[in-house]
């Protein structure tokens, strides 16, 4: 059943529950659209149809030339989210079915509930929170994503693309993320033990909290902001650098070599694994805990410094070229 509204003054609510049933807002100019319960929905036509209250629908399609305003409602999804027109809201989506696919470049919060896999198909900005609750599967894809609120994940995440935290203060939950920024201002708290399979970067005017859990990453290092740890930064991959930063424990291993592209400072144990070679190049490597090596540590012409306070423990290695 195909149901299409021109004119909806005067209407409230709506019930068409019928999961193959599609119901269509089609005027040539702006819309209001009521509360209720669809089938499918599909906004068409021109101008802005402005909800007036949460929707409960199967699928939403917002065709080209029509901007949806969904408010500061919670609206909640069963089926596939498609826009190829612009959608703004200050509320939230759930996406609560069962195998769901997103098409569509902005969000503001959005949770993905129920279970099976929720399938981004581009790149989106979340302007709010992302939540992905228990049971629920989110599958990044190979794309660039943006976030400016928090990432409450008690699900799963996968991802071959990038995450881009670039709000203000911001918390992130235990993930697993291939590439993952930080940008914007103001500080991001990890609250929970990550596992980067790419690389992370750390953007200028960006505090990086990573309390006190363990952290492994199995490519690159970029950080021009500031860290804060007193956790474990675990280095697993191949051949990776590590920029300019202080750490707190850092442990070299996988295999391959470790290059320094700055200064280090690690106010606790440093930890190189066997089969790792870690090139120092011509920094410094400040240590402040135990150094323990069981691969090889090559000083080149590198400043190796143990500033502890108390006892050390220095394992044997060359520092000096």
């Amino acid at each position: 059943r195909h149901t299409r509204f021109r004119n909806v003054t005067g209407v409230q609510t709506c019930a068409l529950p019928i999961s193959n049933s599609v119901t269509e807002f089609y005027r040539s100019d702006n819309q209001t659209i009521p509360s209720g319960k669809f089938g499918n929905i599909v906004f068409s036509g021109e101008g802005t149809k402005l909800c007036s209250a949460s929707l409960d629908v199967n699928s939403f399609l917002i065709n080209s030339g029509v901007i949806v305003d969904g408010g500061n409602y919670v609206h909640t999804i069963t089926g596939n989210f498609e826009n190829n027109g612009t959608f703004q809201s200050s509320g939230e989506i759930i996406f609560q079915g069962a195998h769901q696919s997103l098409l569509t470049s902005s969000l503001n919060n959005a949770t993905f509930a129920g279970e099976g896999v929720k399938t981004l198909l581009k790149g989106i900005l979340f302007t709010g929170s992302v939540n992905i609750n228990p049971h629920a599967i989110l599958d990044g894809g190979s794309y660039h994503h943006f976030v400016y609120g928090n990432w409450n994940n008690n699900g799963k995440f996968y991802s071959s693309g990038e995450v881009e935290f670039n709000g203000e203060s911001q918390n992130i939950t235990t993930s697993s993320f291939d590439n993952i920024s930080f940008s914007g201002n103001g500080t991001k708290y990890l609250t929970g033990p990550l596992i980067i399979g790419g690389s992370v970067k750390i953007s200028p005017s960006v505090f990086l909290d990573g309390g006190s859990y363990t952290h492994t990453i199995y490519h690159n290092w970029d950080n021009s902001g500031t860290l804060y740890s007193q956790g474990t930064v675990v280095f697993a991959g191949d051949a990776q650098s590590i920029s300019t930063s202080n750490f707190h424990n850092v442990q070299l291993s996988g295999s391959g070599m470790k290059s320094a592209l700055g200064n280090i400072s690690i106010s606790g144990n440093f930890d190189i694994e066997n089969g790792i070679t870690f090139n120092a190049k011509s920094y410094s490597v400040s240590i402040s805990g135990n150094f323990v090596n069981k691969g090889i540590f090559n000083a080149q012409t590198s400043s190796v410094i143990f500033n502890g306070s108390a006892v050390q423990s220095v394992d044997a290695a060359s520092f000096f070229k």
